[in-house]
């Protein structure tokens, strides 16, 4: 019912218009980022997406102001735009101190930033930031039916436009790998690796390593310690679980017929140098 309505003509040109109303809006916006008095602390999570991102803001419901991915259907559009030529530099950072004045949030959990994480590092000073990494090989079964997912039942979605960008760019002649996943409209394997490579290379030489904590997903729970003394909170209980929130257990696609051997191997000519900078090796 829900992907239905999300489909329907009817919803679009509401979604358009909303978003004609509150951009108009955020463009009469001339005020500076305010480290609000009450906010206890300043994070980000700016994984990559199926890393794990709204595990993490789970980790904060409970007792501070998070969020997983809000305003989303706003900063898509004006992200596009700026991607276009559409929006300035300076108009994109006015966007965004209007964005978090707005939200008023401690800490906000958006694969989405990961660009803009220099933006927000100069906008907000005492800022600080999580980046998971997620094995390479689950990842890739995840994003792979999550892009599946989102072309098959929400195809009016905002979300189209960031996967058009994100996976849309040139590739070499596809191989005998890659056939199954482009029957199913989808992109060959090193479009992926190729996204989560920049993804990763673009978060590290934004910010100072200072401001930021790598942590591995699967070991999440392990690091909610480590987590809490990075950005100065109380967790609470560090031997609570950290549920695996939007995993799907059943995949529509799936990368499982494709020898693991040569999916390795394409892990590691692709992006092997920026998991070494992620993870030491001693550490992997």
């Amino acid at each position: 019912m829900k992907s239905r309505l999300i489909n329907s003509p009817g919803y679009y040109l509401f979604s358009c218009l909303r978003n004609w109303i509150v951009t108009q809006w955020i463009f009469h916006y001339r005020g500076k980022a305010v480290f609000p008095e009450n906010r206890r602390f300043h994070g980000y999570c700016v994984g990559i997406a199926k890393s794990g991102t709204t595990s993490i803001a789970s980790l904060f419901w409970d007792r501070y102001r998070a969020r997983h991915e809000p305003m989303s259907y706003h900063f898509v559009h004006m992200w596009l735009k700026w991607k276009k030529g559409k929006v300035s530099v300076e108009e994109f950072s006015r966007y965004l101190a209007m964005r978090d004045a707005r939200l008023g949030l401690e800490f906000e959990s958006s694969h989405f930033l990961y660009d803009k994480v220099g933006m927000l590092a100069e906008l907000f000073p005492r800022s600080k930031f999580i980046l998971p990494v997620r094995d390479l090989y689950s990842w890739l079964c995840s994003i792979v039916n999550h892009e599946f997912q989102v072309r098959q039942f929400h195809r009016r979605s905002h979300w189209i436009g960031l996967l058009d960008w994100y996976f849309g760019r040139e590739y070499g002649e596809p191989d005998e790998d890659d056939a199954y996943l482009l029957a199913q409209g989808l992109h060959p394997l090193s479009v992926y690796l190729e996204h989560w490579r920049d993804h990763y290379e673009v978060v590290l030489a934004a910010v100072d390593r200072s401001r930021l904590l790598v942590v591995k997903t699967e070991e999440l729970a392990l690091k909610q310690d480590e987590i809490a003394e990075f950005l100065g909170v109380d967790l609470g209980s560090s031997e609570k679980s950290v549920p695996y929130i939007n995993r799907r257990e059943e995949k529509e696609v799936s990368i499982e017929g494709i020898s693991r051997k040569r999916v390795e191997e394409k892990i590691e000519a692709i992006c092997g140098p920026t998991i070494l900078k992620l993870i030491p090796k001693n550490d992997v």
